[in-house]
């Protein structure tokens, strides 16, 4: 009588899904340094380019919906980070920019995101740490459909 192997029990979606909530609990504390939310940060760093976009537009892009960032942008717009406005050339439509502060902010937010992630991988020396970030991407862009 041949014995089968002992079957691998689920490892990586629960080890990714703890790492997640490691990460994002790290996230947030260190998004708070820069007195943003999770959703600030977000919404921020997708207005980073210098076109305008719509609530509509961002609201494609993110897992929220489309109040909660209406929401988030009113507390931006509140604290200055961004500006609604209507086009000339398109009155129905109200565009999202960011503001200098907005950039600003974001860039100093940024430089703490850094920091912590810098941080989170100085646990694997560089060559691991690339092969890790490299991974994260490929897996990244396959589940994209790229």
């Amino acid at each position: 009588m041949s014995q089968n192997p002992p079957r691998e029990l689920p490892q990586v979606f629960f080890l990714l899904f703890r790492l997640h909530q490691q990460i994002r609990d790290q996230l947030a504390l260190t998004l708070s340094a820069g007195q943003l939310t999770m959703a600030q940060y977000t919404t921020l760093s997708l207005l980073r380019g210098e076109k305008l976009v719509t609530v509509a537009d961002l609201a494609r892009t993110l897992p929220i919906s489309a109040q909660s960032l209406g929401e988030t942008i009113k507390i931006l717009d509140e604290k200055g980070f961004v500006q609604k406005r209507r086009l000339p050339t398109d009155s129905k439509r109200k565009y999202i920019a960011l503001t200098e502060a907005g950039r600003a902010t974001l860039s100093e937010t940024d430089a703490l995101v850094v920091e912590a992630e810098q941080a989170f991988l100085s646990t694997l020396d560089p060559q691991q740490a690339a092969l890790f970030v490299a991974s994260l991407r490929n897996l990244h862009k396959a589940q994209q459909g790229g």
